[in-house]
C-alpha cells in the first residue's frame, strides 16, 4: 500500500500543470533555477574565503557555526509561510479502505521532499568538506554533520506541525514574525547573543560527539508529535473545521465604512490573506525590508547610485511590483462575478492603486531603520517612494490588463502555473520605466538631479492620480471582456 500511495504522489506531480507547459517556458525557468543553484553552490565552495573577509581574525568554523542559528530561524519562518501542507492531499483517501498509519507515514515522508531541504545542502556539504573534514576527528565531523541535518529536518516537521495546528494561519504567521523581530531586537541591543549560543553548541558537539543525541532526540520527538497529531486528527470534518476557522480575524469589516472603495479593498485583502500565492508576496515584501542590512554594510555600495536605486525599489516597492504584475489575474476565478456587479471602473482601479500606495507607504516608513547610514540614503529612498506611488502603479495597471490566463491562487508560491511571457516582460518594462528616466538625467546633471526628477514625477503622478485612473478606466473597459474570456478557459 505504501508503494501505491507513493506512486500516486509521483503521478500527481508528473501530471500537474507545471509539467504540461510549453518546452520553451520550462527551459527558461529551469535555466534560471540552474543558475541560482550554481550561485549557491559557488558560495558554498568559497564559504571559507567569504567568512575570512567578513570576519577577519576570527576562527572560520566558529563564525560559520554562529551564523547557522540565524539561518535556522529564517528557515523556520520561511517554511511556515511557504511550505506546502501535505495533510490536505490526504482527503481523497479518507473515504477509501487505506490504513491510517500508512497514510500518515506517506505524509511525513512527503514533507521531506521539499526544496527547503535540498538547497541548503549546496552550502552545507561544501562547507563541511572545507572546514571540518580533515580538520576535526572523523567522529566529531560526522557528529557535526548529523546535528545540522537533524536541525534541517527538525524545522521541516516543526513547521508542518505549526501549520497544521494553527487556528488562524495569518495570525500565527504574524506572531512568529513578531517573535523573530523581538529576537533580532534583543540581538541588536546586545541582550541576547544567538551567534555565541549557536557557536558554543556546535563546538560542544565537536568536542564531545555524544551531544549529537540532543538534536537527534529533538528530531524524533517532533516526528512523533506530528505522527500522533495526524493520526488522531486526520478526518474530513476536521479539514472543514480548519477551513472555516481560517476566516476568523480576516473579515476586515471596518473597511465597509469607506463605501465602495472600502468594500473592494476588503475583498482584495481577503483574497491576499486567504490564499497561498498572494500570501507569499507578503513574506517576500517583509523579507526585502531587511535587504538593506545585507547590501548597505559595504561602504563602497553606498556610493553606487544605480545600485541604491534598485535596492530602494526592492525595499519599498517589492509588494507593488509583485502584486501589480498579476493585478487582475489574482481575481481570475471570480472576475466574471465582478463584471456582473454595478462597479464603477474608476473606483475599482482606484482601490487597487490605494492598496499599492498604502503598502509602499508602510515599507517606506520601515526603511527609516537605515537612518544610521546617512541622510542622503533617506532622501534617495524618499524619491524612490514617490516614484513608486506616482508612476509605477499606473504602469502596472495598464500592463496587467493584457493578462488573460487563469491563475490558481493555491498553487505553490514558485509554481509556474498561470505565468506567461507577459508577466516576465512586465518586470523588464518596469525596469525600463525606471532607467529611462534616471540614466539620461544622471548623465546630464548628476545623480542628485536624477533622483530629484524621479521624485518630482512621482509626486506629480500621485497628485493627479484620479485623472490618470480615468484614462486607465477607459482602457480597462475595452479589455475587460477579453480578460474575462481568457480567465474562463482552463
Amino acid at each position: 500500500m505504501l508503494k501505491v500511495l507513493l506512486g500516486h504522489n509521483w503521478k500527481r506531480v508528473r501530471r500537474s500543470p507545471d509539467f504540461q507547459k510549453n518546452v520553451a517556458m520550462n527551459f527558461i525557468v529551469g535555466l534560471i533555477f540552474a543558475v541560482l543553484f550554481l550561485d549557491i553552490l559557488i558560495i558554498g565552495l568559497l564559504i571559507d574565503r567569504i567568512l575570512r573577509d567578513v570576519a577577519p581574525g576570527e576562527d572560520v568554523r566558529t563564525t560559520f557555526d554562529g551564523l547557522l542559528i540565524y539561518y535556522f530561524c529564517f528557515d523556520l519562518v520561511s517554511r511556515f509561510l511557504l511550505q506546502k501542507m501535505h495533510a490536505l492531499s490526504a482527503r481523497p483517501y479518507l473515504v477509501l479502505p487505506v490504513q491510517r498509519h500508512q497514510l500518515v507515514t506517506v505524509l511525513l515522508f512527503k514533507s521531506v521532499l521539499t526544496w527547503f531541504n535540498f538547497v541548503p545542502l549546496l552550502i552545507i556539504i561544501p562547507a563541511f568538506a572545507n572546514l571540518y573534514v580533515g580538520v576535526l576527528p572523523p567522529e566529531s565531523s560526522a557528529a557535526w554533520l548529523m546535528s545540522v541535518m537533524s536541525l534541517i529536518l527538525f524545522n521541516t516537521y516543526l513547521s508542518t506541525y505549526l501549520r497544521n495546528r494553527a487556528l488562524v494561519d495569518v495570525t500565527a504567521a504574524v506572531l512568529m514574525s513578531v517573535a523573530l523581530a523581538g529576537i533580532v531586537g534583543l540581538e541588536k541591543f546586545g541582550v541576547l547573543r544567538l551567534s555565541e549560543i549557536s557557536a558554543g553548541a556546535f563546538s560542544a558537539i565537536a568536542v564531545q560527539p555524544a551531544w549529537v543525541i540532543v538534536p537527534l532526540a529533538g528530531l524524533f520527538a517532533v516526528i512523533f508529535v506530528n505522527y500522533r497529531f495526524l493520526r488522531r486528527g486526520l478526518y474530513l470534518d476536521r479539514f472543514a473545521h480548519l477551513k472555516g476557522r481560517q476566516t476568523v480575524g480576516s473579515s476586515l469589516s471596518f473597511l465597509e465604512r469607506y463605501g465602495e472603495i472600502g468594500a473592494l479593498l476588503r475583498l482584495e485583502l481577503k483574497m491576499i490573506l486567504r490564499n497561498k500565492r498572494p500570501k507569499a508576496i507578503i513574506f517576500f515584501a517583509v523579507f526585502m525590508l531587511f535587504y538593506g542590512f545585507l547590501v548597505y554594510r559595504d561602504k563602497d555600495i553606498l556610493g553606487l547610485d544605480v545600485f541604491l536605486l534598485f535596492a530602494g525599489c526592492l525595499i519599498i516597492g517589492m509588494f507593488t511590483i509583485a502584486y501589480g504584475a498579476y493585478m487582475f489575474s489574482w481575481e481570475s476565478s471570480y472576475f466574471g462575478a465582478i463584471l456582473t456587479k454595478k462597479i464603477d471602473p474608476r473606483v475599482y482601479l482606484r482601490a487597487k492603486y490605494l492598496l499599492m500606495m498604502a503598502v509602499s507607504t508602510c515599507a517606506y516608513l520601515a526603511s527609516f531603520m537605515y537612518y544610521e547610514l546617512g541622510v542622503r540614503l533617506l532622501i534617495i529612498n524618499t524619491m524612490i517612494y514617490l516614484y513608486m506611488i506616482g508612476i509605477i502603479p499606473f504602469v502596472l495597471l495598464f500592463l496587467s490588463s493584457f493578462n488573460k490566463v487563469k491563475y490558481d491562487l493555491n498553487a505553490g508560491p514558485f509554481s509556474q502555473q498561470g505565468r506567461t511571457g507577459i508577466h516576465y516582460a512586465t518586470l523588464f518594462i518596469i525596469l525600463g520605466v525606471i532607467l529611462v528616466v534616471f540614466v539620461p538625467v544622471k548623465l546630464l546633471a548628476g545623480s542628485n538631479a536624477a533622483f530629484t526628477v524621479l521624485g518630482s514625477l512621482g509626486l506629480a503622478g500621485a497628485l493627479i492620480h484620479r485623472r490618470i485612473i480615468e484614462l486607465l478606466a477607459a482602457h480597462w473597459r475595452k479589455r475587460k471582456y477579453i480578460m474575462s474570456a481568457g480567465f474562463r478557459q482552463s
